[in-house]
């Protein structure tokens, strides 16, 4: 696994070593620590497969699309705290902006379920689109 110099703040993620260089203390035996923690490195880590991974089942859908993601796991936990995503049934990440990156400033963390309609309804606009156009 490689890093960016020690001064760099990003969270290096692959899908088999979940590691934050700062927090490698915390990582015991393949398992984080903190469950908070891990429950975001594997949303990240779900991110980071969409976005760069082709045989990912929803890659057309992200990384097809030239959707990129910026996020730290730091920045998820901000996220996760700015958006009281620990009140909510189901947190699920959502981007604002539907067509741009995965970046702090285009992230919420919303219900699950408000996600699914709010991608359902996108879905149905694209649709829409092609059989018109076409």
């Amino acid at each position: 696994q490689r890093f960016c110099s020690r001064e760099c703040s990003n969270v290096h993620i692959s899908a088999k070593y979940l590691k934050h260089p700062e927090q490698t203390s915390r990582w015991k035996g393949g398992i984080w620590r903190n469950p908070l923690t891990k429950k975001l490195a594997r949303k990240l880590v779900a991110i980071q497969q969409r976005c760069t991974n082709p045989k990912n089942k929803s890659y057309n859908r992200y990384g097809g699309r030239g959707i990129k993601n910026f996020l730290t796991l730091n920045e998820m936990k901000d996220l996760w705290v700015r958006d009281n995503a620990s009140a909510m049934k189901v947190a699920s990440i959502d981007r604002i902006d539907n067509d741009g990156d995965y970046v702090f400033s285009n992230c919420q963390f919303i219900e699950k379920a408000e996600n699914s309609r709010k991608a359902r309804a996108t879905d149905k606009r694209r649709k829409h689109r092609w059989t018109t156009n076409h």
